[in-house]
C-alpha cells in the first residue's frame, strides 16, 4: 500500500514546520502563522466534520483552517484574540488567506451537543457536502441540520463583510433538514459585543464571571495527566494533589482544557444568573441553548 501511494506521488506529511507570512489584507490577524507544507502546497483541500462547538456555535469549513496554526501556537491566538468577535475574525483571516480550492465536508457521522470534543454526541446524518466555497459550504451545513447561519459569528461576520450571501446559495443534492439536531448549552462570551473602553473595562469581568460558563475539573474522572495545563494559554491551571485546578481570575473562557482533555474530565458550568438569562431567550440569538425549527 505504501509503494502505490509513493508512486502516485502521495505521502502522509509529518512537517510541522512552521512560517510567519504577512498579511495586510487582514481583518484582525496582521501576521499568521501558519505550518509550511500548507503555504508550499500547490492547493488546499479543505476536509472538515460537521459538528458543534461550544465557542463558535458551529465548526466547519472556516473553523477548520484554524488547524493551519501549529500545536500549542493556537493556545497563543486563543489569549491573543480573547472575544468571540475577534477570534472568529481570525478565523476568517486565517479562511481568506489560505483560500481552499475545494472543500469537502463529512457529516456522515456528525457531532452535535458540546462539542468538539468528548462531550459532544455523535449522530447520524449519512451526508457528504463539497463546495468551492468554503463559507457556502457552512451555510449549507447549517441549515441540513437546523443551526440559523446568522447565529454562528463566522458567518454572521462573513455576510456583513460582504463575502457571502446567506439567501444567493443554491443547494444541489440532498434538501432533508435534520431536526433535533442540538447546539451547545453553554452561553458564550456576551462581553465581546461590548466595545465602549470605560464600560467594557467595567462590565467585562462582572459579564465574564456570571454569564459565561467556567471550565471545572471533574475530580473522579481527572487523572492529573496535564494535557489542559499544557493546552491553557493563560497558565491558568496547575495540577495539586493529582487534580487539575482553574484559577477563574485568570481563564479566559477559550475551553482549550475541555476541548482537548483526553478524559473528558472538564465541565462547563454557568452561574445561577446565566442559566437563567439563557432560559429567558434574553441572552441573544448567538447564545440560546436550543434551536428553533
Amino acid at each position: 500500500m505504501e509503494d502505490v501511494a509513493e508512486r502516485r506521488g502521495a505521502r502522509l506529511n509529518f512537517d510541522t514546520s512552521v512560517s510567519e507570512v504577512p498579511y495586510p489584507e487582514a481583518s484582525v490577524a496582521k501576521r499568521l502563522e501558519i505550518i509550511r507544507p500548507a503555504l508550499e502546497a500547490d492547493l488546499v483541500i479543505n476536509v472538515p466534520k460537521l459538528k458543534t462547538h461550544v465557542y463558535t456555535t458551529f465548526s466547519g469549513a472556516v473553523k477548520n483552517l484554524f488547524g493551519l496554526v501549529p500545536g500549542y501556537t493556537k493556545a497563543g491566538y486563543h489569549a491573543k484574540f480573547n472575544n468571540l468577535i475577534y477570534f472568529s475574525k481570525m478565523l476568517l483571516d486565517i479562511f481568506n488567506f489560505v483560500r481552499p480550492a475545494l472543500n469537502v465536508m463529512d457529516g456522515v457521522v456528525a457531532l452535535e451537543g458540546d462539542g468538539p470534543g468528548w462531550h459532544g454526541h455523535p449522530r447520524k446524518v449519512g451526508v457528504v457536502m463539497a463546495s468551492l466555497d468554503g463559507l457556502a459550504l457552512d451555510v449549507a451545513a447549517c441549515r441540513l441540520v437546523g443551526i440559523h447561519p446568522e447565529r454562528v459569528p463566522t458567518l454572521e461576520i462573513a455576510r456583513e463583510q460582504g463575502l457571502v450571501d446567506f439567501e444567493g446559495i443554491e443547494i444541489k443534492g440532498c434538501q432533508e433538514k435534520f431536526v433535533g439536531f442540538k447546539m451547545p448549552s453553554v452561553c458564550r462570551d456576551p462581553a465581546g459585543y461590548v466595545q465602549s473602553g470605560f464600560f467594557r473595562s467595567f462590565v467585562h469581568p462582572v459579564l465574564i464571571s456570571m454569564l459565561t460558563a467556567r471550565p471545572v475539573p471533574i475530580e473522579d474522572r481527572c487523572s492529573g495527566c496535564g494535557t489542559c495545563l499544557s493546552a491553557c494559554p493563560r497558565g491558568a491551571i496547575e495540577v495539586r494533589g493529582g487534580v487539575a485546578v482553574v484559577d477563574h481570575d485568570l481563564c479566559i473562557r477559550c475551553y482549550c482544557c475541555h476541548e482537548l482533555c483526553p478524559y473528558a474530565a472538564i465541565d462547563l458550568r454557568t452561574s445561577w444568573l446565566g442559566r437563567l438569562l439563557r432560559r429567558t431567550g434574553v441572552m441573544g440569538r448567538w447564545s440560546r441553548g436550543e434551536i428553533s425549527q
